[in-house]
């Protein structure tokens, strides 16, 4: 099905007459290590004995890997009319040596949207677009923990989008729809974020909101409401960049598809439905990441935390209840469309036991070195 897709979408650029068709996307060799997390590619918690064998467990595991490679394509004619289509081979499915196919999920569609410029600073778009409360994203050259404990790919929605730019203020509103097998919206969720922009620096907020239709563990038909706020920063100092977030949110499991910042708990994946009553489950977290670079060097480190915040009255016993990250890296610019680097992320997981009302802390690593290829 995604051959056919692709090849469609490629015959109709090719028969188009576009002004411009511009290709981009970046080759990323890498070599990914890992140590006592519960993903080998995308270790987004720390666990310990995984597969029940400690002595398998303890070991550390290693992968080469060029999945997280990307392709993409802008293309404009001379009306208002553009449009933009990304790929990644960073699915789910198989990474049999020597074998890249599509029908076992490595070729992922990223982005496919149309914008049309209503105005000189309003333009509509609608397709798979990044989603409003994507705020900040921390230094690291691993895409798929583009945010502290999340998959890219999370924070892409379909959606119905309304930008606007009023000097220095920039907006953007969303209509979104959700599409997996259990989840479905009656009416769209509505998410917005406010960029003001200050030179180097640029602060803003970020809101998502409305009621999702899914289904409880037996299959039950079930509303949930859903809502998050975030408020963000971002801004340059002489060589030295600092990102920084802070979000708060109810049921967010139940409105972003993929990995999620509300995607602590299991209880919350499918439904945003606590295990033990009925409560809304509540989470915050935050993270700050900074950068510097010296010429062709650079280094970067940063830190993040996300927590349910009602633990005790919503998480069921063994289940997570908090995530925190601690990242530092260097890279070097060889030259100028090729980067090294190398970073490692230590893992913290709490593990809520209902026993005595605490979370059992399991440590964990990452490390990512290799070649950035920006085309």
């Amino acid at each position: 099905m995604k051959k056919a897709i692709l090849a469609a979408v490629v015959a109709g650029i090719s028969t188009a007459s576009f002004a411009e068709v511009t290709p981009y996307g970046f080759v990323k060799a890498t070599y990914l290590r890992t140590q006592d997390t519960n993903n080998d590619y995308k270790p987004f918690f720390a666990q310990e004995n995984r597969t029940g064998s400690s002595d398998f467990d303890d070991q550390a595991k290693g992968q080469i890997s060029v999945k997280s490679s990307r392709f993409g394509l802008k293309f404009n004619n001379e009306s208002k009319t553009s449009g933009q289509i990304e790929l990644d081979f960073d699915g789910e499915k198989g990474n049999s040596p020597g074998v890249l196919k599509s029908d076992s999920g490595n070729i992922r569609t990223r982005i496919i949207r149309i914008d049309h410029k209503l105005s000189e600073n309003g333009t509509v778009s609608i397709g798979k677009i990044w989603d409003n409360f994507l705020a900040t994203i921390p230094h690291t050259y691993s895409p798929t923990m583009i945010q502290y404990f999340q998959g890219n790919n999370g924070f892409i929605t379909e959606a119905i989008q309304y930008a606007h730019k009023f000097g220095k203020l920039d907006t953007n509103f969303q209509l979104q729809t959700i599409g997996t097998d259990n989840y479905t919206v009656s009416t769209p969720l509505l998410s917005g974020k406010l960029k003001y922009n200050l030179g180097d620096h640029y602060v803003g907020v970020a809101y998502k909101m409305g009621t999702v239709n899914t289904e409880d563990g037996s299959g039950a038909a079930e509303s949930v409401d859903t809502s998050g706020a975030k408020v963000f920063y971002s801004g340059n100092i002489k060589n030295t960049n600092i990102k920084a977030e802070y979000h708060t949110g109810t049921n967010l499991g139940a409105s972003v598809v993929g990995a999620s910042l509300a995607n602590l708990s299991s209880s919350n994946v499918a439904t945003s439905s606590p295990a033990t009553g009925g409560d809304d489950i509540k989470e915050h977290g935050y993270l700050v990441s900074v950068k510097h670079n010296f010429d062709k060097f650079g280094i970067f480190a940063g830190y993040g935390v996300s927590e349910i915040t009602n633990a005790e009255d919503v998480v069921a016993d063994g289940k997570i209840s908090k995530n925190s990250a601690i990242r530092y890296g260097a890279d070097y610019k060889v030259d100028e469309k090729l980067t090294f680097f190398a970073e490692v992320t230590n893992i913290t997981t709490d593990y809520w036991s209902t026993a005595d009302e605490e979370g059992k802390d399991q440590s964990g690593s990452f490390m990512d070195v290799g070649l950035l290829y920006l085309f």
